[in-house]
């Protein structure tokens, strides 16, 4: 499968992608009252600050949402304008590489 930005290849030595991430940009709507959906989701397989970047954008992604995600304690805050979609935020942050545990 695919994987993140830093991976060990087999070596057990984790190496950072040196191409930097798409900034994940915020929505342009950050009043968190239009976002009355939120949850905490665990994403597994992040490294470093560039694996943050990868996982936020690809959450921003996905339609109404804006995501924090943190690297200390591995955690994505999804905030949604639309009931939470678990399965779109799934695919989102596996076809980024990485894993969106519930």
């Amino acid at each position: 499968g695919k994987k993140g930005c830093c991976s060990d290849e087999g070596t057990g030595i984790s190496t950072c992608n040196t191409a930097k991430a798409p900034d994940p940009g915020a929505p342009k709507d950050q009043d968190e009252s239009h976002y009355p959906y939120t949850a905490v989701y665990e994403i597994g397989g992040m490294t470093c600050e560039n694996c943050v970047r990868h996982v936020t954008s690809a959450l921003n992604s996905v339609e109404g949402t804006w995501a924090t995600v943190t690297l200390a304690g591995g955690q994505a805050r999804v905030r949604s304008k639309n009931p939470l979609n678990v399965d779109a935020y799934k695919k989102a942050v596996e076809s980024a590489g990485y894993r969106l545990h519930v």
